[in-house]
């Protein structure tokens, strides 16, 4: 009986190491099985799980989306730009992001359900300015997606979002002052455990360009409205910022 006792507990621990394992998942998809040796600014060095006694390696935070680590904790990471500093190397990061390409994995399936916009505080910050508003669709979407919106709806909740904001008279086709949001982004994407909602737009008003952009990650506890969920704040997280961005520019017209 006792032998049996020993062998039980051996294949209890065989079994514990064999899962004793830190997953570091990209946001490619792909998942690293690893020992990790170190979470630094700007890399995460580890070591592979089935060769430990071998070479460590690194991984750019930039590129991963979350560690889970043996313990059952996890960290995720948001999107980083490397510290820079001095004003040219902001400049330089600046331009980088300018012309960066919305950051959608066309690999993987997309899931886009119709946005839910929430209610903004009205303000007459804007009073006496209208500006022709145009929504342009150049989103880019993964084959075989779960697509249940219409382009119509997203550009509708936009509008809705800045009427709420500034009131019906602010949009006016005969206005002078011209805004171009083109949409390159709006989708929820499922990884191991997980959904990331990501939305982006450009925002165009005569010479001036602005990339506006958020994503939002929430746990797989509800299924796709964990997803909804992600997405949903994804959305309106940045209409908040695209409303700032209007509010700080057009208020010098005033």
């Amino acid at each position: 009986m006792k032998k049996i006792f020993l062998f039980f507990c051996l294949i209890c621990i065989c079994i514990a190491n064999t899962f004793a394992q830190d997953v570091i998942t990209l946001k490619s998809g792909d998942e690293i099985k690893s020992l990790v040796q170190e979470v630094g600014t700007d890399y995460v060095k580890y070591k592979k799980f089935d060769n430990q006694t071998g070479p460590v390696y690194r991984v750019a935070i930039s590129n991963i989306f979350m560690i889970k680590y043996v313990n059952g904790t996890k960290d995720v990471f948001a999107d980083t730009v490397p510290s820079v500093s001095t004003k040219t190397d902001q400049q330089s990061v600046q331009s980088q992001e300018k012309n960066q390409q919305p950051r959608v994995d066309t690999d993987k399936k997309m899931y886009i359900w119709p946005p839910k916009v929430e209610k903004y505080n009205p303000t007459n910050i804007l009073n006496g300015i209208n500006a022709n508003i145009e929504i342009k669709d150049s989103r880019v979407i993964a084959p075989k997606s779960n697509v249940e919106a219409t382009f119509t709806q997203i550009s509708d909740a936009i509008i809705k979002s800045i009427i709420d904001t500034y009131g019906e008279d602010f949009i006016s086709n005969d206005s002078d002052i011209k805004i171009v949001i083109e949409v390159q982004a709006y989708a929820a994407t499922f990884y191991t455990g997980m959904y990331r909602g990501y939305t982006r737009y450009v925002v165009t008003i005569g010479e001036k360009e602005e990339i506006i952009e958020q994503e939002n990650f929430q746990f797989n506890v509800f299924g796709d409205s964990s997803g909804k969920k992600a997405l949903n704040k994804s959305f309106n997280g940045t209409n908040m910022k695209l409303l700032q961005f209007l509010s700080e520019y057009l208020k010098h017209l005033q």
